[in-house]
C-alpha cells in the first residue's frame, strides 16, 4: 500500500464531529474540567506530563503480529467456534491429544519422501505452539467430511491402482479447509501428502484455518500409519485450502488473515519426472483455478504440462451401501458405507480414464481397485470439463517469490494478509479487527 493510501485509508476512519456533537462534547469536558478542578487543584494551570511514547499508526503482516502478539490479537476474549467438535479422531480414541504438540503433528504430516518435504508448509500446524489456542483446539468432523474422505478413497483405492505410472501426475485438492484435509487422509494410503496452509487462525479470521486444524488433529494419527506404508514411487498430492481467498470486505469485523497457496514451479515438478497436474475443484461451479494459481498454471501450460480440472461432485456416491471391517483403536468394527464412483456407477467409473488419458489406464489393474464389474464401460451423465490456464488479470498478476523456499510459492499483493494497528514505544496498543469503527485493545502478554 502506498503512503498515500495508507494516509486516506486512516484519514476515513475518523469522521469530522457535527457542530451539535462538537458542542456536547465541549459541555462535557468542561464538566470533567470542573469536577477535577474542585478535587485536586487547577491541573490546567500547568503543562502536563506525556503519560508515553506517542502513538502511530501502521498497516503490518498479520501473520507476524500474531506470533509477536498473540494468534487471537485485538480478540483476546471471543470464543473460536469449532463446528462438528468430537472427543475422538478417526481411530476413534484420544491419540488426538498427542497431535496438540506441534512438533509431533508435524511430524505425522511431513511426507514420508525426503523429496517432497520442501512442500509441506507448517504454519498452520505451529500455531498450536501458543498454548491458548491449543487448548480450544480439538478433532472436528462432520458428514461433510466424511463425503470428501469417500472421494478420496475413490481416487486412492480404485482409480490410482489402475493408473499406469500414476506418479507423473500431481494431484492439487483444492477444497475448503476441513474437506481437503479430508480428501487427503481418503488419499493417505496411496499417495504422498504435502500440506500447504499458510496461516494461523483468529477468531474473527476471514479464513476458519482452525477448521482446517480440527480436521488436522481428527486424521493425524490415520495419516502418520498409512505414510508409513507408501512405496517411494507413490504419485504426491498437494493439499491446498480452498477458503485461502476468502473475500475481506470489513475491517471493523473481520481479520485478514488471506494467505497466497504454494506450489512448486515447472522446473521443479518435471525434474521429479511430473509431467501433468490433476486440479480437484469442489464442484462445476469452480470451473477454473483460484486466482493465485493462474500465473503459475499458465507456467505449466508454456512448459508442456498438461492441467485438467477435476470437480470432486463427479465422484458420485452409489446407489447401494456395503459393508466393510475397519480397525480402530478399540478393536475392528463393522460399518455400512457407500461407495463413490466416477458418475455414480461401476460401469462409468473407468470412463475416467477417457476423460483424463494422462492417467493411462491398464484394464489387468482393475482387479487391484476392488471393483467388481464386467461389461461395457458407459459414458456418465456429464461432459469431461474443457479447460485449459488461460492468462487473466487478477491481484496476483506478476507477483513472484524470489528465492524464499526455494522458488515454491508467488508473492502476495500489496495490502493483502495485512492488518491496521497502533503501536507506542515499539508495543501494540490497538489493533483494527472488530472495533466498530476504531481500535480494539492490544496485546497485554
Amino acid at each position: 500500500m502506498s503512503e498515500t493510501n495508507e494516509k486516506e485509508t486512516f484519514a476515513s476512519w475518523w469522521q469530522p464531529l457535527t457542530r451539535r456533537e462538537f458542542a456536547g462534547g465541549t459541555l462535557a469536558v468542561a464538566a470533567v474540567a470542573a469536577v477535577a478542578t474542585t478535587q485536586a487543584g487547577c491541573c490546567l494551570c500547568s503543562p502536563s506530563k506525556p503519560e508515553g511514547p506517542p502513538e502511530s499508526e501502521s498497516v503490518e503482516d498479520s501473520l507476524s503480529l500474531q506470533k509477536a502478539n498473540g494468534w487471537n490479537i485485538g480478540q483476546e476474549d471471543k470464543a473460536l467456534v469449532l463446528p462438528g467438535l468430537t472427543d475422538a479422531d478417526s481411530k476413534g480414541g484420544q491419540g488426538w491429544r498427542t497431535y496438540l504438540s506441534p512438533d509431533a503433528l508435524v511430524a505425522a504430516l511431513t511426507p514420508a519422501a525426503a523429496e517432497f518435504q520442501p512442500y509441506f508448509v507448517p504454519t498452520l500446524v505451529q500455531a498450536l505452539g501458543q498454548a491458548t489456542l491449543a487448548t480450544k483446539m480439538g478433532p472436528t468432523y462432520d458428514e461433510s467430511m466424511k463425503e470428501a474422505y469417500a472421494r478420496g478413497e475413490s481416487i486412492g483405492k480404485t482409480l490410482l491402482p489402475a493408473t499406469e505410472k500414476a506418479n507423473t501426475t500431481l494431484i492439487v485438492v483444492d477444497l475448503p479447509g476441513r474437506l481437503a484435509v479430508a480428501m487427503g487422509a481418503g488419499l493417505a494410503e496411496t499417495a504422498h501428502l504435502a500440506f500447504t496452509f499458510d496461516n494461523w487462525p483468529h477468531p474473527i479470521g476471514v479464513v476458519k484455518s482452525h477448521e482446517a486444524l480440527g480436521a488436522l488433529l481428527y486424521y493425524a494419527g490415520e495419516i502418520s500409519e498409512k505414510k508409513a506404508k507408501l512405496g517411494a514411487d507413490a504419485p504426491l498430492a498437494m493439499i491446498l485450502d480452498g477458503s485461502r481467498l476468502s473475500p475481506f470486505t470489513n475491517p471493523d469485523t473481520q481479520f485478514d488473515n488471506r494467505y497466497v497457496a504454494k506450489l512448486p514451479e515447472p522446473g521443479q515438478l518435471k525434474a521429479k519426472g511430473i509431467k501433468n497436474i490433476l486440479y480437484v475443484t469442489p464442484d462445476r461451479t469452480q470451473e477454473r483455478e483460484l486466482d493465485d494459481l493462474n500465473d503459475l498454471f499458465v507456467d505449466y501450460k508454456k512448459a508442456d504440462m498438461q492441467v485438467a480440472v477435476m470437480p470432486a461432485a463427479d465422484l458420485q456416491r452409489s446407489a447401494e451401501p456395503e459393508k466393510r471391517t475397519i480397525q480402530t483403536d478399540a478393536g475392528p468394527r463393522e460399518v455400512v458405507e457407500y461407495r463413490y464412483y466416477y458418475g455414480g456407477y461401476p460401469h462409468t467409473h473407468f470412463y475416467f480414464f477417457t476423460y483424463y488419458p494422462f492417467w493411462v489406464y491398464r484394464p489387468a489393474y482393475m482387479m487391484r481397485t476392488g471393483i467388481i464389474y464386467r461389461g461395457a464401460m458407459r459414458p456418465p451423465m456429464f461432459a469431461r470439463p474443457m479447460y485449459s490456464p488461460v492468462a487473466r488479470p487478477t491481484a496476483f498478476s506478476g507477483y513472484r517469490m524470489a528465492a524464499a523456499r526455494g522458488g515454491v510459492g508467488r508473492a502476495r499483493p500489496s495490502g493483502f494478509g495485512r492488518t491496521s494497528v497502533r503501536t507506542s514505544g515499539g508495543r501494540v496498543t490497538g489493533v483494527r479487527a472488530g472495533g466498530s469503527g476504531s481500535f480494539g485493545r492490544g496485546y497485554s502478554g
